[in-house]
């Protein structure tokens, strides 16, 4: 038979814990935001990882900026055509892509997609919203028969 007391927990819990309880903590950490006008939280930015298919869209809509965060010496071996490079591994790094608009969307690749996740990350640290990374980097871009711009780099 349960007591009495038992028989509240349920509702001593229901009062206690506001719907957030049920978010990892990690989740409640991530949305601890300001609210909007509505009293609504607003969405957090955060990086989109796409496929070389969906990449090569986002590029064909020409509204975006691409940028290529591998060092000089890889960019000149290959590069996505239209692509602007700031070496994610570059002391001013987070000094240059302040300089970047921030109204646009901000498309970064690298050689394998590990260190342009980073980069779009510490874009979106930066006060970045739309920012798409390419999965599988230039090496899995080449590899879906995309096109590869090889020469010398444009200033």
């Amino acid at each position: 038979m349960m007591t009495p007391r038992l028989a509240l927990l349920p509702l001593v819990l229901a009062l206690t814990c506001p719907l957030g309880c049920t978010k990892a903590p990690a989740e409640r950490a991530t949305s601890a935001s300001a609210t909007t006008v509505d009293g609504t939280e607003p969405a957090a930015a955060a990086r989109v990882d796409v496929d070389a298919k969906r990449f090569q869209a986002l590029i064909a809509q020409k509204n975006g900026i691409l940028l290529d965060v591998r060092t000089p010496g890889e960019v000149a071996q290959g590069r996505i055509a239209g692509s602007r490079a700031i070496n994610v591994f570059d002391k001013d790094f987070e000094r240059k892509i302040r300089l970047l608009q921030r109204d646009k969307p901000i498309l970064v690749y690298c050689a394998s997609g590990r260190r342009s996740a980073t980069a779009a990350d510490r874009l979106i640290a930066a006060g970045f919203e739309d920012v798409y990374n390419l999965k599988g980097g230039i090496t899995g871009w080449g590899q879906a028969g995309m096109p590869v711009e090889r020469g010398p780099v444009a200033p």
